[in-house]
């Protein structure tokens, strides 16, 4: 990736069955561009990073609703501020939450709203389920796909990070935009799960990402040098997470805490 031409408009968008609701094909562009450097987790300095993306994506159109979704649901996805602790991403989500409600969005488009209040509430596994359900009807979604695998990583839901992909899977065709990390991201929930072998097996399918991203790497070093994993029925799970992820809480979000604990 190395300029806007070489990214989805809004017509590569509809074609793939993922519009978006926005005429400005440069919001479109820099929405595929912010997904691919969150995805395959690199840092694009020809289009300014992320941070250099949102902004410009902002900047081509504001009322750009997808937009907001990716730029509040990966501060949020970092655990590294809330709503409660930080002002400016309280106003960005009202932000998006109005401009949601003064759309005429597609119901994909609103689910994704959904999600990312719910997880801004704290609702991490309603908010997986939100995602899930639009997986269900875009299964090549990669947003929720990836925002879905992640919490459930912070969760340690390992049996869901790994069938959520699984389930999709098979509509990946080799064509579409970031289908080989999908193998990486089935891969490490393969691991997760100890199924090393299959875990191996699709890593080294994608072995020319090796240099590309350090996820993809982790997996084929952790399937193919054998590390000895104890049973997840077991072991606890050490994840940085939002207090109180299993509900709905209403009020202010307290600050993210180191939280231990068995796997469901």
């Amino acid at each position: 990736m190395t300029s806007l031409a070489q990214l989805r408009d809004c017509q590569a968008w509809k074609d793939q069955g993922l519009p978006l609701s926005t005429t400005s094909n440069e919001a479109c562009k820099l929405f595929d561009a912010s997904l691919t450097q969150y995805v395959t987790w690199s840092n694009e300095k020809s289009l300014g990073g992320l941070e250099g993306c949102f902004s410009k994506m902002k900047a081509a159109d504001p009322t750009f609703v997808m937009g907001h979704v990716i730029a509040n649901g990966l501060a949020l996805i970092g655990t590294g501020t809330s709503v409660a602790l930080d002002p400016g991403l309280r106003l960005s989500m009202e932000t998006m939450v109005e401009l949601s409600r003064k759309q005429l969005l597609t119901e994909r488009e609103k689910l994704h709203v959904m999600a990312v209040e719910m997880f801004a509430k704290g609702c991490l596994p309603k908010a997986c389920t939100i995602w899930e359900q639009i997986l269900q009807d875009y299964p090549t979604d990669m947003l929720a796909l990836k925002f879905s695998h992640d919490t459930y990583f912070y969760l340690g839901y390992q049996l869901q990070m790994r069938d959520s992909v699984a389930r999709v899977f098979p509509h990946w065709a080799p064509s579409i935009p970031l289908s080989s990390y999908v193998k990486g991201i089935y891969s490490f929930g393969l691991m997760e799960t100890n199924l090393y072998d299959q875990a191996e097996q699709l890593a080294r399918e994608v072995k020319g990402l090796l240099q590309k991203g350090p996820p993809i790497l982790a997996q084929l070093l952790h399937s193919s040098a054998g590390l000895s994993f104890t049973n997840a029925s077991y072991a606890p799970t050490m994840c940085r997470v939002p207090p109180l992820s299993a509900c709905c809480v209403q009020g202010p979000i307290p600050e993210p805490l180191l939280c231990a604990g068995p796997h469901p």
